[in-house]
């Protein structure tokens, strides 16, 4: 065949296991890199482990791209997409410095980015922990504090109480006790704009979360928002007025623009809107994966922001997108099996089932899965070609199968 080619573009979770399954089915095809070729494309030359980010040394919650695909003859280039255009039979990526590629197969994979507040009367640092610069920033600022002689040195406030602020929260005082701050004097504040706390997580993980706030005397301040901050104070929209030194922002995540800017149907957070087989609607050769992505998760249940939905999204992506190539059958993409592991730092963890979000473990048993899920099962085979690509099959593996395995891994 001629040579054909396949860009991934994004290089987390759905751009690596895109890229794997891609590769998987040119080598189960019989061919090799000279017949298809194909790239991730990535701002930086690591898979940044997110989901970890609110623990503790978040620099080190990376991996080298090279060592993952590199194995597997899938080229990384290391350079940031400024444009997408897929107007034309082949679609055609824009790098920075004005080099163009085009591809017979694209899978947009940029993932999301936290939507930070746009206030002139937020005159200070805005912590977030979005990325591994961005989290490694916090946690040297927070190690920094003992050094501090400010009213609120040992005050953090956190907005946002959703998933990602409800675990840096519950982490927050064993960070700050590492950092030389009084067991009487450390303060962490959430701020959460609902009447209720972790909003999208659902009534029944509250009162589990409730009851590790309540352990870490972490405070509440609901149905509020952040009015205005400087140096040395944080004011809320009910009037609170909080010393503090260290402002977190969680709330928001959206789509990467690449996403709105090729010109497709989105959603409201900007994710485009793929067929069952994560086609693009409306636009050829493209494929969407990740965070990018709004799909059919299972009966009705879309896809979600997160790395359980991105690491299947890619493998189905990556698949679909090379069988296009070389004549084979695609498949849908489906992912009934959906669990909700919540960390909440030394209090243990809280793992829940299913849409409805029954909760089946908490404390220290939810716990040992949490770490299961964030030390192993999310790290794909590095240096090992034949490990990544037995790993990079879509699947569709069926609710209780799934948790079953989960419980007695």
């Amino acid at each position: 065949m001629a040579s054909k080619s396949i860009v991934v573009a994004g290089g987390g979770f759905a751009g690596v296991w895109a890229a794997a399954a891609a590769a998987r089915v040119r080598q189960d095809a019989g061919l090799d890199e000279n017949d298809i070729r194909i790239s991730l494309i990535s701002k930086g030359p690591f898979l940044e482990i997110r989901p970890r980010l609110y623990e503790a040394s978040p620099d080190t919650m990376k991996i080298s791209l090279k060592d993952i695909l590199g194995p597997a003859m899938v080229e990384d280039r290391i350079c940031e997409i400024v444009e997408i255009e897929t107007n034309t039979s082949k679609p055609k990526i824009t790098l920075k410095g004005g080099e163009t590629i085009e591809a017979d197969q694209l899978v947009l994979a940029t993932g999301s980015q936290l939507v930070r507040p746009i206030q002139k009367s937020i005159k200070r640092i805005l912590f977030d922990i979005d990325t591994v610069d961005a989290a490694t920033q916090l946690d040297d600022h927070i190690k920094s504090l003992a050094n501090s002689t400010q009213e609120g040195q040992w005050t953090v406030v956190v907005v946002g109480s959703g998933f990602t602020g409800t675990e840096l929260a519950t982490e927050l005082p064993s960070k700050l006790r590492a950092a030389g701050a009084p067991e009487d004097e450390f303060r962490v504040v959430m701020v959460e704009r609902s009447d209720a706390i972790a909003p999208e997580l659902g009534a029944t993980m509250r009162p589990t979360i409730l009851d590790a706030f309540d352990n870490f005397n972490i405070e509440l301040k609901l149905s509020s928002t952040v009015e205005s901050a400087d140096s040395n104070c944080v004011l809320l929209s009910n009037g609170d007025v909080i010393a503090s030194q260290t402002l977190v922002w969680t709330a928001g995540m959206r789509a990467s623009p690449l996403a709105t800017a090729i010109g497709a149907n989105v959603d409201e957070l900007g994710r485009l809107r793929v067929d069952r087989f994560l086609a693009v609607d409306g636009v050829a050769n493209t494929f969407a994966a990740g965070d990018v992505a709004t799909a059919d998760a299972d009966n009705g249940h879309c896809t979600l922001q997160s790395c359980q939905h991105a690491q299947m999204l890619g493998r189905f992506a990556g698949y679909n997108a090379a069988t296009k190539l070389v004549g084979g059958e695609p498949m849908a993409y489906s992912q009934p099996f959906y669990v909700t592991c919540l960390d909440l730092g030394e209090y243990g963890a809280l793992l829940s089932y299913g849409w409805d979000r029954k909760v089946v473990r908490t404390g220290k048993d939810a716990k040992k899965i949490k770490e299961l899920i964030n030390q192993r099962l999310i790290y794909p085979p590095q240096n090992d070609a034949s490990a990544l690509l037995a790993a990079a099959a879509p699947m569709v593996r069926e609710a209780e199968d799934g948790i079953q395995r989960l419980l007695s891994a």
